[in-house]
């Protein structure tokens, strides 16, 4: 009994700590990228620079996070600990695809061909980045994340000098990235495993390619807030948006190395631990989400009063609706790690499909007719409706666990 209480212990005792080091881990990537990179870069550009800035953080996130981000999560999920082979020939396959479509759409926000070909290796580098933090994980090595989140932030720094010296504005990223790239490259198998296909590689593209389409949908619901309101009201919108929703990056400080720390600890294959888990995780969603929603308003306004004080009067109308939002996201990444573990990835395709499709039928009205505000709105109703469709399949999975029992029973 004694042991059974010391092994409980132990786990819990472990899985704090690895949550801690991944929380403030990320929390120094936060802080590299959201408050000490773009509010630096905000003061330093024009209006106009700085809205194309943002863009193409959007566009930054969605490819790296769309592909090197969740190629490592595929190998945490599948939980391949020795086959990287497989993995860096998927990652080799995607950089002429990431090139192209980074290139083409680099060129149509008017970026000249140097800028162009330096923002695309920045991408290539940040996929390869992203993909040796899985890797990390996947072992537990937790203090390797916090050590690359450290030079990366380090990197910003000295390229931030460098910046006010040359002019160059992709010189803080490009200096991050290379930093980081040296250790990943000493620290993972990327360099050592090599690129031969294993008998593993069809059923590691179909996770990958399911896995990835989710994350395009949604990050393409994170960006493409700023993509729309750019040309329906300007630059200057784009800047009051970004401003106020910088805050629910902070946030995510605690959701994303929740999400990658959980899916290292769940064990898909435990049959006894699947129903207590599933019913937990049901169970601490709405404190979750009333506690997010409530710390985040003040933490918000005060945010953006210090980070991006000329937008504030502008950013006041739209602080409820994404903090809304916020608490609605916060709480779906929360079920959405016990769903990697224990539903086929089709189901929350086609969950993510039904959300993209509301989302687009609701925000182009909504912006036509309120502006930034009534888009604000229309995303946290997108994300209450995720939500709902995350406990409906949470649910879902208890009550057929129940019936098999009982059928075992019979």
């Amino acid at each position: 009994m004694m042991k059974k209480i010391l092994d409980i212990w132990n786990r819990i005792k472990n899985f704090a700590g690895d949550l801690l080091i991944n929380t403030f881990s990320f929390g120094i990537y936060i802080i590299a990228q959201q408050l000490v990179f773009m509010p630096t870069m905000g003061k330093l550009l024009s209006a106009n620079e700085f809205a194309n800035l943002v863009i193409y953080i959007s566009i930054f996130s969605i490819i790296s996070n769309v592909l090197g981000s969740e190629l490592g999560i595929v190998r945490q999920v599948r939980e391949n600990k020795n086959n990287g082979n497989d993995y860096n020939r998927i990652l080799l396959f995607l950089f002429p695809i990431i090139t192209i479509i980074s290139m083409a759409i680099l060129i149509l926000l008017k970026y000249n061909l140097i800028d162009s070909i330096c923002f695309t290796v920045i991408i290539l580098l940040a996929n390869i980045r992203l993909y040796a933090l899985s890797c990390f994980r996947l072992d537990k090595k937790f203090k390797n994340v916090l050590f690359q989140n450290l030079l990366y932030l380090a990197g910003l720094v000295v390229g931030i000098l460098l910046y006010k010296r040359c002019g160059y504005i992709w010189m803080p990223m490009l200096i991050a990235e290379l930093c980081t790239l040296i250790y990943s490259f000493a620290r993972t198998d990327i360099m050592r495993a090599g690129i031969a296909k294993t008998g593993e590689n069809k059923e590691i593209c179909k996770s990958f390619l399911d896995l990835g389409f989710i994350s395009l949908l949604v990050n393409a619901m994170v960006y493409f807030d700023k993509m729309l309101v750019y040309p329906i009201l300007g630059e200057i919108a784009v800047s009051i948006y970004y401003s106020t929703t910088s805050m629910s990056k902070v946030v995510s400080m605690i959701t994303n190395p929740m999400h990658g720390v959980l899916i290292s600890w769940i064990k898909g294959n435990d049959e006894k631990e699947k129903n207590k888990i599933v019913k937990y995780t049901l169970k601490v969603n709405i404190p979750v989400l009333i506690i997010v929603f409530v710390v985040s308003i003040p933490l918000t306004y005060f945010a953006v009063k210090i980070l991006y004080e000329q937008y504030l009067e502008q950013s006041i109308a739209l602080i409820i609706p994404v903090c809304i939002g916020l608490a609605f996201s916060t709480v779906s990444s929360l079920v959405k790690s016990v769903l990697l573990k224990y539903v086929q990835s089709k189901k929350l395709v086609i969950t993510y499909l039904i959300y993209f499709a509301i989302f687009i039928l609701i925000s182009i009205p909504m912006s036509k007719w309120q502006g930034v505000v009534g888009f604000a709105y229309a995303t946290a109703i997108a994300k209450f409706i995720l939500w709902l469709e995350f406990l409906w399949i949470l649910k879902k999975a208890v009550c057929l666990e129940g019936e098999t029992k009982n059928e075992k029973r019979s």
